[in-house]
């Protein structure tokens, strides 16, 4: 079967990254303890001001709902560039990516931070996506990138 040919708009890409699945799942799961245990929780108090708790449960089941159904995918990587959701097509010429990891008191967050690699001393951040949505580890975003991306400056 032969690949459909590309169009003069339309760019290959090797890799395409999707929402994880499973994070999507414990989400609703945990937006559920929050929304029913939260409840019974302003009932036994008998106080309106612990409502907050289901909102937030209620809050966290609709993110996980709408990542739910957003069945695109959120990065793409191949040879002439990277595409995210939020900022589209960017050339390896233009955006350097980063793999960042923060480190709190009791937690930490690793996140693919595009830089503005056309002025370096700037350090303009073009986009952020958090690693923990995507369906991909640390290790094996940093492996596609060192092969498609140009060397670091």
């Amino acid at each position: 079967m032969k690949k459909p040919k590309l169009g003069k708009k339309q760019i290959n890409f090797d890799h395409e990254i999707r929402f994880s699945q499973s994070v999507i799942l414990f989400d609703i799961l945990i937006g559920l303890v929050f929304l029913f245990g939260g409840a019974a929780f302003t009932y036994w108090l008998e106080w309106w001001g612990a409502l907050f708790i289901p909102l937030f449960g209620l809050f966290v089941i609709w993110q996980a709902i709408k990542r739910g159904f957003d069945q695109g995918p959120q990065l793409k990587i191949g040879n002439s560039g990277i595409w995210t959701a939020k900022t589209g097509f960017l050339p390896w010429g233009r955006a350097l990516p980063i793999i960042k990891t923060e480190v709190g008191y009791r937690s930490v967050s690793t996140y693919l931070v595009l830089t503005n690699r056309v002025y370096p001393e700037r350090k303009t951040e073009i986009a952020s996506v958090s690693m923990r949505e995507l369906d991909i580890d640390a290790r094996t975003l940093q492996v596609y990138l060192n092969k498609y991306s140009p060397n670091q400056m």
